[in-house]
């Protein structure tokens, strides 16, 4: 007798909220900041038909190394992701994010091959003035410090959305505004 591998619903970490009537999977990373067994978005929990993965990294090492509690690895995490959508029948995954989140959308939406929603991305990362700069450890090792190639390769198609009164959004924007599966919106100081 062959058993399914288990996968825990929630840790500190992760969340995963199952709706037996959706095939879709939205997994919506948070930014920095949230605290454990809390995530961004989670007020939308009830108001979306569909299977959701709420993320959040310990530490602000912009998901470098995976997502404790689902694997201590980006490869081991997306094997998570992909089992969970196997177990339950999910047939669509879409990743979202802002900040912190939205550079962790990107990255696992590219080996996802997913649609993604990055809001205030960092291209790549440890440029001057960023957040990624000024938050992430000086301890984090850093893997994917630039997802421009990756996500010019894709077959995914991205939805980036930022403001214009940060310059590392601008220019972050501005990096990919020229790949044919990116699309940019910009929203101007009011």
């Amino acid at each position: 007798m062959h058993n399914k591998p288990s996968i825990t619903l929630s840790s500190e970490t992760h969340l995963l909220d199952i709706k037996p009537k959706s095939n879709k999977l939205l997994i919506i990373f948070s930014a920095t900041g949230t605290t454990s067994g809390k995530f961004n978005l989670y007020g939308l929990k009830n108001h979306i038909p569909h299977n959701l993965l709420y993320l959040r990294v310990p530490t602000n090492d912009w998901y470098q190394q995976g997502v404790p509690g689902l694997a201590d690895s980006h490869e081991g995490t997306i094997s998570a992701i992909k089992l969970i959508a196997s177990t339950y029948g999910i047939s669509e995954i879409f990743t979202c994010g802002s900040s912190m989140g939205a550079y962790g959308a990107l990255l696992y939406g590219v080996d996802l091959k997913c649609d993604v929603l990055a809001l205030s991305p960092e291209i790549q990362l440890k440029l001057p003035f960023s957040r990624s700069t000024k938050m992430m450890p000086k301890s984090a090792p850093v893997v994917y410090d630039d997802v421009r190639v990756r996500m010019k390769a894709s077959s995914s198609t991205f939805y980036i959305l930022t403001g214009e009164c940060d310059p590392v959004d601008l220019y972050s924007a501005d990096l990919v505004k020229s790949y044919v599966n990116t699309n940019i919106i910009t929203f101007p100081q009011r």
